[in-house]
């Protein structure tokens, strides 16, 4: 199944995007590593895959708050879509648009969920961003390229 979401990625990011094919395929890894830390319910590698400053501004939240944005979510992550894409020197953001499965079903939600990927680093590294995080204003730090 990996494999197969692997060149499912690959192929995506192939044709949707402005991305170089060694940004592509880091970004790739990291969707994969990211989605699986999600399904699995892996508490420390979501928080490590999450933009340091929205990481920061959860701890700073409190122990129960930290907690509760990284809780178990009730659905499967699965089917990531590209969205757009936004570069400003060495800084690349990428919208991703997933598709949630109910844990107790096999149907795919009529929604999807916008999550961002995070460059800062041309690429070679990349943090995740939930929509509602990246579309508000809670960290004024944050430059958001992706209007």
């Amino acid at each position: 199944m990996q494999k197969t979401l692997f060149f499912l990625f690959l192929s995506i990011l192939f044709f949707s995007c402005s991305l170089n094919a060694d940004q592509e395929k880091s970004l790739n890894q990291a969707i994969v590593k990211y989605m699986f830390a999600m399904n699995n319910d892996l508490f420390l590698s979501k928080a490590a895959a999450t933009h340091p400053l929205f990481l920061r501004h959860y701890k700073s939240q409190g122990t129960e708050k930290f907690k509760a944005h990284f809780a178990t979510k009730d659905s499967t992550f699965t089917d990531p879509v590209i969205g757009k894409t936004e570069t400003s020197g060495e800084v690349i953001h990428v919208q991703l648009q997933i598709a949630l499965v109910g844990k107790m079903s096999y149907e795919k939600a009529k929604d999807r969920l916008n999550i961002y990927a995070v460059s800062e680093d041309a690429g070679k590294n990349w943090f995740f961003i939930e929509g509602k995080d990246y579309e508000s204003k809670m960290c004024s730090k944050f430059k958001r390229l992706i209007q």
